[in-house]
């Protein structure tokens, strides 16, 4: 068994798993952060060399890092220069009075919302005191019926590659943007 552990109090844990392999003879393998999470799966599989496991006799420091040599440098870099007169990001895909649809039941990126793992349903939200309860659809053509003032689709990247969902909204004459944003970003 193979033990990959970080965050608060890691090393605390660390030491209690590998004293209770010892005493029951579990052989269990366990590393701190100082080896990459996806490190011990290949390990465990078998497919490299076991890593050796790190001290846990003592508190590390942080991990060392290499400082970027900074001798021979100037002191006072170059500023950018300035855009040519007359030009300007000119490409606007939502202002205030924009109207989002978001699919996927992302909670901290909405305003409606497309989720075709369940039924049509409502899920509460708070913008600030204020108690909001949102529409969650299961297709993107009732989300845009029922929101004929959407015309953004926010949406994870592999989204778009779904069959289903990229001819219903490639075939939505309402929708004029689609937004492709990372899980972890909304």
């Amino acid at each position: 068994i193979y033990i990959r552990r970080a965050g608060p109090n890691y090393l605390e844990g660390l030491r209690k798993v590998k004293a209770a392999s010892e005493k029951l003879g579990l052989g269990l393998k366990v590393y701190g952060p100082e080896t990459h999470i996806t490190a011990v799966i290949p390990m465990a599989l078998g497919l490299i060399a076991d890593l050796p496991e790190p001290d846990l006799s003592e508190a590390c420091g942080p991990p060392k890092r290499k400082m970027i040599d900074m001798t021979g440098r100037k002191t006072n870099p170059k500023v950018h220069p300035k855009p040519p007169a007359g030009t300007k990001h000119t490409l606007i895909t939502s202002t205030p009075e924009t109207t989002c649809i978001v699919y996927g039941l992302q909670n901290r990126a909405v305003q409606a919302m497309i989720f075709p793992f369940s039924g049509n349903h409502y899920v509460k939200f708070y913008w600030g005191t204020n108690e909001i309860l949102m529409p969650v659809y299961t297709a993107t053509k009732e989300a845009v019926q029922k929101h004929p003032n959407a015309s953004v689709l926010v949406c994870p990247k592999h989204v778009l590659q779904i069959t289903d969902q990229s001819k219903q909204t490639q075939n939505n004459k309402q929708i004029t943007t689609k937004q492709q944003a990372s899980h972890n970003k909304l």
